[in-house]
């Protein structure tokens, strides 16, 4: 038999590294493989960063946005390079914010070590994962099908065995370290939006078009469709977004947990219960969960059947 925990966290949130700790002390079993939200890119950062940290000694070369910008080969062209560009430049705002991204998978790590168990980096590779953004955020691409893959990403109900999010944050600790993590951010994101509004009316005069008995549209109704196409624009942006850096990477994570389970070196035929520890992030939880059992309900069907 094997048990399994998933661990939902927050990345960055100090309440992770507990919950993660909590799980992991929990676990009476045997703990026989510990699986991250990571590839072996993010990892190899995360990790000499740490170590870095705890030696108090300063990395000599860190992964920044100036040269992530310089190695566009490395990611597979410039519009990869661009879409890495502003993912580091929001870990960075996380890391101004006094948060530190990755702390809660250095935990589970040290988990792992602790008991001797294995680590399995379960993430697809990152430059795989900037390169399908770049094709998805493609302005060609935006309007394929951003419904259905809303609809994909936006199920009714959580799964059996599944997690609410409004449960998840009824925790005064999680809903304080939330509006720390997300003000820096809100606040760009709400100067960006009225930057292009400005932008927008400098380059639609609308005023200016105004002709004596001639009949046109009027200011609002030109600013509105204005901001009902960027609208669209937003939504299709998000949908593509959510799609790869969620959806995809649910299957990815979900597949690297199937491995685990297939894999005869860490499932001890000979012992009744081991344990199994997956550590991943809040929104892949469900997707993930899901997944699994379909996977259950099918392995059920077939011993029924037989």
């Amino acid at each position: 038999w094997m048990f399994m925990s998933l661990v939902r966290c927050i990345h960055g949130f100090r309440s992770s590294v507990r919950d993660i700790e909590t799980v992991a002390g929990s676990v009476t079993s045997p703990l026989r493989a510990v699986m991250i939200e990571l590839c072996e890119d993010r990892w190899r950062v995360i990790s000499k960063l740490t170590k870095d940290k705890r030696s108090k000694k300063l990395p000599e070369e860190n992964f920044n946005l100036f040269t992530l910008l310089q190695t566009p080969a490395r990611l597979g062209g410039s519009g990869p390079a661009l879409v890495g560009a502003v993912l580091v430049g929001i870990s960075s705002i996380q890391k101004l914010s006094g948060f530190e991204p990755g702390l809660e998978f250095v935990c589970a790590a040290d988990e792992a070590r602790r008991v001797g168990a294995k680590l399995v980096l379960g993430d697809r590779p990152a430059n795989e994962t900037i390169q399908r953004l770049s094709k998805a955020l493609d302005p060609l691409q935006l309007f394929t099908s951003p419904f259905q893959t809303l609809k994909l990403l936006l199920p009714d109900l959580p799964p059996r065995n599944g997690i609410n999010f409004v449960s998840t944050f009824l925790n005064v600790e999680r809903l304080r370290e939330m509006f720390v993590l997300t003000f820096p951010t809100t606040v760009i994101s709400f100067g960006a939006v009225q930057g292009i509004g400005i932008v927008g009316n400098a380059l639609f005069p609308v005023h200016a078009l105004m002709i004596e008995n001639v009949e046109v549209l009027s200011t609002s109704t030109i600013e509105d469709a204005f901001y009902y196409t960027l609208l669209g624009v937003v939504i299709s942006a998000i949908a593509s977004f959510l799609k790869v850096v969620i959806h995809e990477r649910d299957v990815y994570l979900y597949e690297s947990l199937e491995a685990i389970l297939d894999d005869a070196s860490v499932v001890d035929k000979r012992e009744e219960l081991t344990s199994i520890i997956g550590v991943c992030g809040l929104l892949h939880v469900n997707g993930i969960v899901r997944l699994l059992n379909e996977r259950n309900a099918k392995l059920s069907k077939a011993s029924t059947s037989s």
